[in-house]
């Protein structure tokens, strides 16, 4: 199993990739992307919820822009692995 630690350290690394403009910052698009990437490698049988992956963006999205920084990018990462944290239904 793969610590929280573990994870966001990944996510870190991935980040930089996965922002495909360069623009510093994760748009929607880019986010599922990453998200729905990082999970199937860490458990091949859990299947990321388009709608979960959008409430943990808008979370994450303190000042609401449509885009996450690095470090918004982190939380987001924390919360996905915390769901306990989040009221998805």
């Amino acid at each position: 199993m793969v610590s929280k630690a573990d994870m966001v350290s990944m996510a870190y690394k991935l980040f930089e990739s996965y922002d495909k403009d360069d623009s510093g910052y994760l748009d929607p698009a880019e986010f599922r992307v990453v998200m729905t990437e990082v999970f199937n490698e860490v458990n091949k049988s859990y299947s990321v919820e388009k709608s979960h992956l959008n409430k943990v963006f808008s979370i994450c999205d303190a000042n609401g822009d449509k885009k996450l920084t690095r470090k918004e990018f982190g939380k987001a990462v924390e919360l996905f692995l915390e769901p306990v944290y989040l009221d998805v239904k």
